[in-house]
């Protein structure tokens, strides 16, 4: 994500913004110490990508338990993001630890410095292939930082004097639709009238992708139903 903060700071350099990285290219302070670079600021991104099982896809965005007015901040930074990958909006989240404060320390810390929009931003799911082949590409990740930094404009109420370098359209970005090797081999195609369905499994880790025409057996039936119940605690908890 360092290439991405870095798109992303230019932008908002470019149209007058002081902007800040939390640590240079090859240092890795604390996430509190990162945290605490917040301070003066009105505005603080952790940004991040997902890792689950290498099926499960899409984007979400974490905002404190101390500032639901960012709720729907947040919600706006994971649906942008989601419709450039054309992945699953994961959602707006709060992740509360075991003493009612915010999970993530870089949140604590931030909130803790004063700063007033603290957010922490899952860009899709790194050991997914489809969206690591989109984070792979720096223009993908031109296209997210021009989101990100519109959505900042606005709820700062900065004006945009300056134009943007414009990227090309997302037309090579594969969807779900257009399963690419050797993840998911040509072979392991289901029949027509299940293939959504069976698209949707692979996405969200249900299922492998492999030999949809084959018979199961109990041990794998329970499989299934144990991904499936996995898959339903990590969107609504």
């Amino acid at each position: 994500m360092w290439t991405l903060s870095n798109f992303l700071k230019d932008y908002l350099t470019a149209a007058g913004i002081e902007t800040l990285l939390a640590r240079l290219e090859n240092e890795y302070p604390a996430v509190d110490a990162r945290g605490r670079f917040a301070r003066g600021f009105d505005f603080f991104i952790s940004q991040h990508s997902n890792a689950f099982n290498g099926m499960v896809r899409g984007s979400e965005c974490f905002y404190s338990v101390a500032q639901p007015q960012n709720k729907q901040i947040a919600s706006r930074f994971a649906t942008e993001t989601a419709k450039l990958f054309k992945h699953v909006n994961r959602g707006p989240k709060t992740r509360i630890g075991n003493n009612g404060q915010d999970f993530f320390g870089v949140i604590r810390s931030a909130v803790a410095a004063g700063c007033p929009h603290v957010f922490l931003m899952e860009s899709g799911f790194h050991d997914n292939p489809l969206d690591e082949l989109f984070l792979l590409d720096d223009a993908n990740l031109k296209r997210i930082a021009k989101a990100q930094f519109k959505i900042i404009l606005d709820v700062l109420g900065v004006i945009q004097q300056t134009a943007l370098p414009s990227a090309p359209p997302v037309e090579s970005v594969p969807t779900i639709g257009q399963i690419i090797p050797p993840a998911f081999p040509t072979a392991n195609t289901p029949s027509s009238w299940a293939a959504q369905a069976w698209a949707w499994a692979i996405e969200n880790g249900i299922t492998d992708g492999t030999n949809p025409p084959g018979n199961v057996t109990r041990e794998q039936v329970t499989q299934l139903f144990f991904n499936y119940h996995r898959w339903t605690k990590s969107i609504y908890g």
